[in-house]
């Protein structure tokens, strides 16, 4: 369902208006922890929507985690009109060093982890509170929407939670729903609270890592957890499209999530609970291994984690030699990342779903060539041109074109083909959209001296 972006004028429409906030130890409620790198586009609504909270006996922990831009100013603007405000600075570590770096100081009965591209309902941190006190639980979770950055459209999330687990009558803990426990929610702490005390029992931590470090953090607490507790309300508006946020980034390849998983498995396994919850966790990994590759920005990252996942984790977690009943979901994605190549894999779960009108370069013909020539500078060869410079992944040797002399402002630069045959290249792929002329020119390329088996013409 989507709803009108105007919503966050109404929600937030009155945020300038600051009276002097004093409170003490005895009213910290919640103690807000928000990591902050570059965010200065955000900060204000972000600020506003928790320092208008109507739940006011709270302290946002504020660190600032090596930002380059304005982010830490601001953060000082807002603690110099707010006593409930705390900015707290550090080098680039990441988020999950910011998360304890705040957990170091806070005093709150309960911790929130929120991020700082995110707004919220005015009455969240009231309504999480309320519930963790009639059920004296350890986690509380709520529901979120999204909030898409580019075009301002919110709709709502559908895989933050399973409600089908967390409606159950009362609190849950895993001992529960063992073979489900890693499924009642996303391993994401901003749309939890979790109880401090708890938290520093059972020593807590996130992980340094750049990416995947709160998925030790969430997961491990949900199965220390004696009560569990969910609100099934949508009270966090979670930015997406967002290419700032680390989410957003993918300029290089992480394998951050497989440390992770390691490290839960270790403490599942320290903890003497591991069989008991070994069907959860597997189905977890596997979950988190589609959406890993799914997150990918370039061809070369993406047949990086690809064969990781398909040579290290998927037998790591023995996913080979489970049975088809073993898996929740996604049991044909298993088989065909045991199947396929990379780019196989691309072209048949990827490629097959793309925008109509739109060609993509037939990488299952193209294989695993990467010194490449494009013959064709018309739409097709543009089309694939930018999935070329996108990919990061092809290198380049030639692009070539019989009218290449009509063709001077263009970039790459565009060239006669007579001398391609002199050229060092693997695969020489032909962009034209008609079929007739895609194979005269490949005839034209085989009299030139062109192999025939290193020319694609395919179009798809």
């Amino acid at each position: 369902m989507r709803i009108l972006a105007f919503r966050i004028l109404k929600l937030y429409g009155k945020v300038h208006c600051y009276k002097k906030e004093i409170y003490t130890e005895k009213m910290k409620k919640i103690s807000v922890i928000m990591p902050v790198y570059n965010a200065e586009k955000y900060l204000q609504i972000s600020m506003d929507s928790i320092l208008n909270q109507s739940l006011r006996e709270i302290e946002v922990i504020c660190v600032d985690d090596g930002s380059t831009d304005n982010s830490y100013n601001i953060l000082l603007q807002y603690q110099s009109r707010d006593d409930r405000v705390i900015v707290l600075q550090q080098s680039n570590q990441y988020a999950g060093v910011a998360r304890n770096t705040g957990m170091k100081i806070a005093k709150g009965e309960y911790l929130c982890f929120l991020d700082a591209d995110d707004f919220f309902e005015d009455n969240m941190l009231q309504r999480l509170y309320e519930k963790a006190k009639i059920s004296n639980s350890d986690i509380i979770i709520c529901d979120a929407y999204h909030y898409n950055d580019k075009t301002g459209e919110i709709m709502e999330d559908v895989g933050i939670v399973s409600k089908k687990y967390l409606n159950m009558a009362g609190t849950l803990s895993y001992k529960m729903i063992p073979e489900h426990i890693f499924q009642v929610t996303s391993p994401v702490p901003w749309n939890k609270i979790f109880k401090r005390e708890f938290v520093q029992r059972y020593h807590l931590k996130f992980q340094s890592t750049r990416k995947s470090n709160d998925e030790y953090f969430v997961n491990i607490a949900l199965i220390y957890a004696d009560k569990i507790d969910f609100i099934d309300e949508r009270l966090i508006y979670y930015r997406v499209n967002n290419a700032k946020s680390l989410q957003g980034m993918g300029e290089e390849p992480s394998f951050d999530f497989f440390d992770a998983l390691k490290a839960i498995k270790n403490e599942l396994i320290k903890a003497g609970i591991y069989d008991s919850v070994e069907r959860s966790f597997i189905n977890k990994g596997l979950s988190i291994c589609i959406s890993m590759l799914r997150k990918q920005k370039n061809l070369k990252n993406f047949i990086q984690i690809y064969e990781c996942i398909k040579q290290e984790v998927f037998i790591w977690l023995n996913i080979p030699e489970r049975e088809k009943e073993f898996f929740y979901a996604n049991y044909h994605e298993v088989q065909d990342i045991l199947m396929l190549e990379p780019e196989e894999y691309i072209y048949e779960k990827l490629l097959l779903s793309r925008e109509a009108g739109c060609h993509k370069i037939p990488y299952k013909s193209v294989g695993k060539a990467r010194k490449i020539i494009l013959y064709g500078a018309g739409k097709v060869g543009r089309e694939y041109m930018r999935e070329i410079i996108k990919s990061d992944y092809y290198s380049l040797v030639a692009w070539v074109d019989r009218n290449y002399f009509h063709y001077t402002d263009r970039y790459p630069k565009i060239t006669d083909p007579e001398k391609v045959n002199e050229l060092d290249f693997d695969k020489l792929i032909i962009a034209i959209a008609n079929e007739q002329t895609r194979i005269e020119v490949r005839n034209y390329l085989v009299k030139q001296g062109i192999e025939g088996e290193k020319i694609v013409h395919e179009l798809i």
